[in-house]
């Protein structure tokens, strides 16, 4: 049997939902790039 080490990443991201309310697809955009950029690699 092969095993895997995972990580689990968790953020907080401060004011998330007034961000959203203001602008939802921009703060998604964001998200998503910032994700790309960070996490993925």
């Amino acid at each position: 049997m092969e095993r895997r080490l995972a990580a689990i990443v968790a953020a907080d991201l401060v004011g998330y939902s007034k961000l959203t309310g203001e602008d939802e697809a921009g703060t998604l955009s964001a998200l998503s790039r910032l994700t790309k950029d960070l996490i993925e690699p």
